[in-house]
């Protein structure tokens, strides 16, 4: 029995000791691992970041690489925790892993292990909850990783015991090595800002690469795959938009870029091809390759000089051939003149006023061909997903009580509030925000401070994304006066050519006035209630009915506000509040 009772000891020590053993060599392992995908996780956030892509790997596929490539190195980092743990060598216990500098053996190392777990918890954390969190708040935590890696690093190496090896060496230093290449590649990369100037073609293909014109001919496919939307103001869908007018081109095709940008609160079109011309022409001439095209018009607003000049200069950057088939045109001042069917007849006839439809550009346009009039922004984003890209951000301009205004690019998926967040934040409390423009909608704040601004959750709640105006309207100003200035302004616009539009604005623009000013007609409020249900649908072009839409908003989200002037009193403190009107 004595010698039973040995042996039987001498094998659970032997089985003890092989469990301790896997144990050591699974710690040592999952850390060696958790490094590696670590480190891939930071190389390819640096790679999504600078939007690279080819046509054979779209950036979708790096933006998803790299999610999971994060989630899959939680598990291996969780192994690595539970194993060193659980480890009787180390007799770490659960303190030494959750309280950083907490453990007696090799206090400093483990203790910059536990920071860069909790770094790496924050960022995957913000990032799958991302919706509850603003845009500005996730990037921001987002920029840890540059702080997170680099302390994951110096933890393995102060804690191992494999860093005496050759092999773990040379897996630091490819580990290292790769994040230092890609933080120069980013650095050498990085996009100049609008401030800087027209970007110049040599510099839009190194940011960008050679546009991948073979590829034309699958690029609709593509745009009603993404569902591309368009950013003029209608988000009519763009793919549906080329295959009609290739449906009838037959190689005589147009395509009409509309540059006009006539929404007094938009400079988004303008700050576009100031900055990006090269982006601009390369989405025009993907659509003309697409649809069957052989001449490319750029209708440029006659005011928007600084972009007026930086297409010009990247048109003379480009080839003999696409010269020959492009031309610049200045569109005229107005309202209505970035109206598609105004457009068309402003470079047939020199006449900036919609015409009668049907039939609508795409069946008879430009010299009587098929024409393919797109906002200019709407191509740029067409050329990106040429490139790989997933156009899941877009150009907005901000004004009203926001500290930074101006034009922003903003991830489609991002709040209101994330978006006012990253402009600096409101310059005082607000009390609507007039989304879309002239031709939008009011809304209350608070119903749309935490809602996303994808154009189609704001359609769900009928409210438009339109052409990415966002205007804060603060507290103390006047909701009435603030809406007499817009049916002024709309009524002025008009082309003067149907009844809606000459006698229905007109009466319009002069109840609002009146009742701005406090000295209303008896019956102007019960007037316009019913007028705004009335003039939609009547007119000539979409003009009135822009103005209807906006002015019904109005009615409901100042309910108050024009109950009140129609008594010939004002509920708010202030003086009445302009609205900007943008300027070249």
């Amino acid at each position: 029995d004595t010698t039973g009772s040995i042996a039987a000891y001498l094998r659970s020590r032997r089985d003890r000791s092989m469990s301790d053993t896997i144990l050591w060599y699974a710690t040592r392992g999952a850390g060696v691992v958790s490094l590696i995908l670590l480190t891939g996780v930071v190389v390819l956030g640096i790679v999504s970041a600078m939007r690279w892509q080819t046509p054979s790997w779209p950036r979708f596929l790096t933006t998803g690489f790299h999610r999971n490539l994060a989630l899959t190195t939680m598990v291996f980092l969780s192994l690595h925790i539970v194993t060193a743990v659980v480890d009787p060598f180390t007799a770490l216990g659960w303190n030494a892993s959750l309280i950083p500098f907490s453990s007696s053996y090799r206090r400093l190392w483990l203790g910059l292990g536990v920071i860069a777990i909790y770094l790496l918890l924050a960022i995957v954390g913000t990032s799958l909850l991302r919706p509850l969190f603003g845009y500005r708040s996730w990037r921001a935590l987002h920029w840890l990783t540059y702080g997170m890696w680099p302390i994951a690093v110096v933890h393995g190496a102060g804690t191992g015991t494999d860093f005496r090896f050759a092999w773990m060496l040379a897996i630091d230093a490819v580990c290292v090595g790769s994040v230092l290449v890609a933080v120069l590649w980013r650095s050498s990369r990085i996009s100049p800002t609008a401030e800087a100037g027209a970007e110049s073609f040599a510099a839009h293909q190194n940011r960008l690469g050679a546009l991948p014109t073979a590829l034309a001919e699958r690029l609709i496919p593509q745009l009603e795959a993404l569902n591309l939307l368009g950013r003029g103001g209608a988000g009519f869908p763009v793919g549906r938009k080329w295959r009609a007018v290739a449906a009838r081109a037959n190689g005589k095709g147009v395509v009409l870029a509309n540059g006009a940008e006539g929404e007094p609160l938009s400079t988004k079109d303008r700050t576009l091809m100031a900055s990006r011309p090269h982006l601009v022409i390369d989405g025009a001439l993907l659509a003309a390759n697409a649809i069957g095209a052989d001449d490319i018009i750029f209708y440029v607003g006659i005011d928007h000089r600084a972009a007026d000049a930086a297409m010009r200069r990247a048109l003379a950057e480009r080839s003999a051939e696409l010269r020959g088939r492009a031309r610049l045109v200045q569109a005229p001042r107005g309202y209505v003149a970035g109206e598609e069917s105004a457009a068309v007849h402003f470079i047939d006839a020199g006449d900036p006023r919609p015409t009668t439809t049907p039939p609508r550009p795409f069946e008879r346009g430009v010299a009587g061909r098929p024409t393919l009039v797109q906002n200019v922004e709407s191509l740029a984003a067409a050329a990106l997903i040429a490139r790989g890209d997933d156009a899941s951000t877009g150009l907005v301009t901000l004004s009203g009580a926001v500290r930074r205004a101006g034009v922003q690019e903003i991830a489609l998926d991002a709040t209101l509030a994330g978006v006012a967040a990253a402009a600096g934040g409101p310059t005082r409390a607000a009390q609507a925000v007039l989304l879309g423009g002239y031709f939008g909608a009011f809304a209350h704040i608070d119903d749309v401070w935490a809602l996303p601004l994808q154009p189609r959750s704001l359609r769900a709640r009928r409210l438009p994304f339109g052409c990415g105006v966002i205007h804060f309207l603060a507290e103390d100003a006047c909701g009435v006066d603030a809406t007499g200035r817009i049916m002024s302004y709309l009524a002025s616009q008009s082309a003067r050519q149907c009844g809606p539009c000459l006698f229905g604005l007109e009466a319009i623009a002069n109840a609002t006035r009146r009742l701005a000013a406090r000295s209303p007609q008896p019956g102007d409020l019960e007037r316009l209630m019913r007028w705004s249900g009335q003039i939609a649908g009547r007119g000539a072009c979409k003009h009135p009915d822009g103005a209807a839409g906006l002015l019904r908003s109005a009615l409901t989200v100042f309910a108050d506000d024009f109950d009140a002037h129609q008594r010939r009193h004002c509920v708010r403190a202030s003086a009445p509040a302009a609205l900007a009107v943008a300027v070249a």
